[in-house]
């Protein structure tokens, strides 16, 4: 966990912070309406500071797949992904 982080939980300047949270990717069957998930993403962090919720994320590389995960996540449950 970034040594920050925790130390800006200590401080109170951030609250409710989680590693590697699971954010699915899913679609609809058109055939039988049912929700599939198909696949994961895995932020590496989320807090809350101010009010709101932060998702972050560290990435040396970005992969094509990484990119297009990212973009379906933020479509999918309308939030934005810092990234660091």
């Amino acid at each position: 966990m970034r040594a920050s982080l925790k130390l800006q939980q200590s401080l109170g300047f951030i609250t409710r912070l989680r590693r590697q949270v699971p954010l699915p990717i899913w679609t609809v069957n058109l055939e039988t309406g049912e929700i599939v998930t198909v696949a994961r993403y895995f932020a590496d962090f989320r807090y809350e500071r101010d009010g709101r919720v932060v998702w972050e994320d560290a990435k040396g590389m970005k992969t094509e797949t990484y990119l297009l995960k990212k973009k379906l996540v933020e479509a999918l449950h309308g939030i934005e992904i810092e990234e660091v």
